[in-house]
């Protein structure tokens, strides 16, 4: 077990689960500094500074709240497509079925394209 080290506010969420506090901590020799979650196995560890520590979590746990919220801007243009597509289904069959199926289609692979940032 390690003393926890961080000040409040210092450390990011965890860029994998989003627990909302991650600890630092330093190796018994007192020279190198890592950070954990102790809700999921996330650990950056051997940094020779305390700074660069937290800068390397902090730099990870960034990346992570920037694909998230690239992930939320898309679900309008999602729900749209499913919409587009429960029309569909509802339609069953013919021409029009079709055509709403191709344009639900498409606008599911926009949507998720903006999700991934391509």
């Amino acid at each position: 077990m390690h003393e926890h080290l961080e000040q409040p506010g210092e450390l990011k969420r965890c860029p994998m689960c989003g627990n909302p506090s991650p600890h630092l901590f330093s190796f018994e020799n007192g020279d190198d500094y890592g950070i954990e979650c102790d809700i999921c196995p996330v650990q950056i560890v051997l940094q020779d500074t305390r700074k660069l520590a937290v800068a390397a979590w902090n730099r990870r746990a960034a990346a992570r709240d920037e694909t998230t919220a690239r992930q939320i801007a898309a679900l309008p243009d999602l729900l749209v497509a499913l919409e587009v597509f429960t029309t569909a289904m509802d339609m069953h069959l013919g021409h029009d079925h079709e055509t709403a199926m191709c344009k639900a289609d498409d606008m599911a692979r926009t949507a998720i394209a903006k999700a991934r940032g391509d």
